[in-house]
């Protein structure tokens, strides 16, 4: 997926704040495009550490090797650090999502929580709260309970349109990894993302919120 697409398509979303509180799959799919390029680049990231680490290191016997034994025993290494490359990488990724969600850490795209003013009657300050978010897939799901919550994503103005194989929910990292790629595989699906990012938004609803 090249730079220049992604950065052209979401080019509109400064101006689509208004989605952002109705489920709507625009302000997701910047946080998607990001993610993917992201996982992408650290994916490469530590293959390519890996592979540094590895051939800094020695092979030291005790006797001279044969030419035989000795492709042996490299094919060996070579294939044990090959096997144990993703599991790195999974463990890594695993520990950053669960550390998030135990912490309860707010997503940027607020997509998990939701801020609440609600009135002190003793004075005249207000008290924030953050509320869980809700999502609606095969069950009524809690991003305060489980992260990995997700419903269809779809462009809910002007008209209703899914969006085919693509999921929204808590995080975009965890909607995204439950999703499909085959949107961007369809060149009707590609061209509904277009038409619908590159619209014209200076009709959109106006929401007072407080």
């Amino acid at each position: 997926m090249k730079k220049e697409w992604r950065e052209n398509v979401i080019d509109n979303l400064d101006n689509m704040s208004y989605f952002s509180s109705i489920n709507d799959y625009r302000p997701f799919l910047s946080a998607h495009l990001q993610f993917l390029s992201g996982l992408c680049h650290q994916a490469m990231n530590h293959v390519n550490d890996r592979i540094h680490s590895f051939t800094l290191n020695s092979l030291i016997t005790s006797r001279l090797l044969s030419q035989t034994s000795f492709d042996k025993q490299l094919s060996n290494l070579l294939d044990q650090t090959e096997a144990n490359i993703p599991i790195g990488f999974t463990r890594a990724f695993q520990l950053a999502k669960t550390i998030n969600h135990d912490n309860a850490l707010m997503s940027v795209y607020g997509s998990n929580y939701e801020y609440v003013t609600r009135e002190n009657s003793n004075s005249s300050s207000s008290v924030l709260y953050t509320l869980p978010m809700t999502y609606y897939g095969s069950t009524n799901c809690s991003c305060g309970s489980y992260s990995k919550c997700v419903q269809p994503a779809a462009f809910t103005w002007p008209h209703y349109a899914r969006v085919k194989g693509l999921l929204i929910g808590c995080l975009p990292s965890e909607s995204f990894l439950a999703s499909t790629l085959e949107c961007f595989f369809d060149v009707d699906c590609v061209n509904l993302i277009q038409n619908h990012m590159q619209g014209d938004v200076s009709s959109l609803p106006i929401t007072c919120m407080f």
